[in-house]
């Protein structure tokens, strides 16, 4: 079972177990994406946060989340968390039809 397949069936013990033994927790898959994307797409905070404490230590968590955010926002646009919101799920035709 991969980190992905983990994620895709929500079992949080063997996710802990392949990462403890050592698993890279950052692989990408055919489409670019992380189980950490994965994970955060299907809603499970559980295996984000065991995902985000995997091999990181905190101070390096913090540069890296902070990393990260600066990147969403420099690709999106930092015009705010509900615009960016709105063009990801508009780009992935999930947004809701806007009123005239």
């Amino acid at each position: 079972m991969s980190l992905f397949d983990a994620v895709a069936v929500g079992d949080r013990a063997a996710l802990s177990a392949q990462l403890d033994a050592g698993a890279d927790s950052n692989p990408f898959d055919s489409d670019g994406r992380t189980p950490l994307m994965a994970a955060a797409r299907v809603g499970r905070a559980d295996l984000v946060r065991v995902l985000l404490e995997a091999d990181v230590a905190p101070d390096d968590f913090r540069r890296k989340l902070a990393s990260a955010g600066a990147y969403v926002a420099g690709k999106l646009g930092d015009d705010g968390a509900t615009k960016r919101l709105e063009r990801v799920l508009r780009s992935e035709g999930n947004a809701p039809k806007r009123r005239k």
